[in-house]
């Protein structure tokens, strides 16, 4: 069993929340669902968000008798259901498909559910008052959940928010919308900024059921190629506007570590066996650069289920600084060569700088290596390329998915001004079978000045060699990763199910077959590798 993460009280548009106690492994209203007074805003429920076997009435408190809610995500006004009295809470699958409906989401083939989808009730809740509206108040019941299959040992996200910021052909962020011009690289998925983020009500329950988080927040779409696909990737943002708060005020990974961004990670590339990333993050653990941590969550959507997703971290500034004990506002990070975050000025000169010494310099000079050393930390750049090289990515790789972090100021430790690497994106191409004889070596030196320039320096092609060689019989080796992968997809049958359900009406076969290709790599990939560095006269 996954361990639990630890959290304090948290806020959820304006009101402060008490995680419900636990009676044989389900949530019971034994103790109110209370809210501290915030600005106008002094709601309670009776029940707090969580899972019940048996329905319920919900009631609602307030310093006024006029109350109004909704229960399909929209923001509740004077024109919604007014509260008269406790509203019946019952399983809601058996209420029609809405969001799982959608017919504008993607311009791949979308195969919509043949049954009623698993759902949940969701309700926003506003009073009025002299002084007009109060904050919202949100809540999510799952009824009847225990006879459901598919969600065994997976955390539970719910996300609230206004279908129309979802699926409005002008202002939602799922859909192709207005901005589709008949070009697949268009659509209002593929906006970004602030301009296309939504707000969002944000609730995490753990295996048990029990509410650990919940938090106002913000919502994006995420991902490059992968956001025309029907399950989208979303960032989760914590800021001020939204919760009063600059971080999501729970240890979801057991690292110690409150987060200000998050991913709900719909598996990218992956979608067939959603596992490279968590697998390859796991076995790397350690290792001198950055690495996820993933959680997987069951999400629903304004209360329709919406797939299985892995919940984790965002490499931010703010990630920076609690990983590596640096200052947060002295830390600068580089994305596919381009300034992500940090100073704006001492930062783009920090990446100018970073790019033309990397791909116009003769390392083959001593100085010039010297010089590298003192720029790039070598062991997180040998170790980094030889991880990628060795899972056969490319195509989408180095030039772009390649992410540094480093602090504007020297300092102590990790602050030392160094250059470090993040890995991600692990769930393009590479780590399946037809990737077993790929040359990572020669798609690399086609495609980065950089890695051109460093293979120039013998040393350096000494050092990488012997970092993959390590690879063979350490990190990948073919039982350790055996071991770990079977691990998580016997884990992941029982969610993978319901997951392909859902979304493509189909059993398990092509998670099987994925997985099972991920580990023909693995098991190969070791006699690959050395014939590939015997080619290049590394052995």
């Amino acid at each position: 069993m996954s361990r639990k993460p630890a959290c304090r009280l948290l806020r959820i548009s304006g009101v402060a929340i008490l995680a419900a106690v636990l009676v044989g492994g389900r949530s019971r209203p034994e103790t109110l669902y209370k809210a501290t007074e915030l600005g106008s805003g002094n709601i309670s429920f009776s029940h707090p968000s969580g899972f019940y076997q048996e329905p319920f009435y919900l009631k609602i408190k307030a310093p006024s008798k006029e109350v109004y809610y909704t229960l399909d995500g929209s923001e509740p006004t004077r024109d919604s259901l007014r509260y008269k009295g406790p509203i019946y809470i019952g399983d809601a699958t058996e209420n029609e498909n809405v969001l799982s409906l959608g017919e504008d989401i993607s311009t791949e083939s979308v195969t919509y559910p043949k049954e009623k989808v698993d759902k949940c009730t969701v309700i926003r809740v506003r009073y009025y008052d002299r002084l007009g509206g109060s904050e919202m108040t949100a809540g999510s019941y799952f009824v009847g959940f225990s006879q459901k299959p598919g969600y065994e040992g997976c955390h539970v996200v719910s996300l609230i928010t206004d279908p129309a910021g979802l699926m409005d052909p002008e202002t939602g962020i799922y859909v192709k919308g207005d901005s589709y011009t008949g070009d697949d690289w268009s659509g209002n998925y593929y906006n970004r900024g602030m301009d296309w983020e939504r707000e969002a009500s944000f609730q995490y329950f753990d295996e048990a059921g029990v509410l650990r988080a919940a938090s106002a927040c913000g919502i994006r779409i995420k991902g490059n190629w992968s956001r025309r696909l029907p399950q989208k990737s979303l960032n989760l943002f914590a800021r001020k506007q939204y919760s009063g708060l600059k971080e999501f005020r729970c240890d979801f990974w057991g690292t110690g570590y409150f987060p200000d961004t998050m991913t709900l990670h719909s598996g990218g590339n992956d979608t067939d066996g959603k596992l490279q990333n968590r697998l390859v993050a796991e076995l790397c653990q350690g290792m001198d650069f950055s690495t996820h941590h993933y959680v997987p969550c069951q999400v629903f959507l304004n209360g329709e289920y919406w797939g299985l997703y892995d919940l984790t971290e965002g490499y931010t500034a703010h990630y920076v600084s609690a990983t590596y004990q640096v200052p947060e506002k002295a830390v600068v990070t580089v994305k596919s060569s381009v300034l992500e975050e940090g100073d704006a000025h001492r930062g783009e000169e920090l990446v100018s700088a970073l790019n033309g010494f990397t791909n116009y310099t003769d390392f083959t000079q001593p100085e010039n290596w010297e010089a590298l050393a003192q720029t790039i930390d070598l062991d997180s750049l040998v170790q980094y390329y030889a991880v990628m090289i060795y899972c056969g990515r490319h195509i989408d790789w180095p030039v772009e998915n390649t992410q540094l972090w480093r602090t504007v100021t020297p300092s102590a430790g990790f602050g030392d001004g160094k250059w470090r690497y993040m890995l991600y994106d692990m769930d393009s191409p590479g780590l399946t079978a037809p990737y077993i004889h790929h040359d990572t070596l020669e798609t690399t030196l086609e495609a980065s000045a950089f890695f051109r320039n460093l293979w120039e320096n013998e040393e350096f092609r000494s050092l990488l060699a012997q970092a993959i060689l390590d690879l063979r019989e350490t990190t990948f080796a073919p039982d350790r990763v055996e071991s770990v992968l079977t691990r998580l997809r016997s884990s992941m049958e029982g969610p993978m199910a319901l997951h392909d359900r859902r979304w493509y009406s189909t059993g398990l076969e092509d998670f099987y077959k994925k997985t099972d290709s991920n580990l023909k790599f693995f098991r190969e990939r070791p006699e690959a590798i050395r014939q590939i560095l015997a080619q290049y006269g590394l052995l």
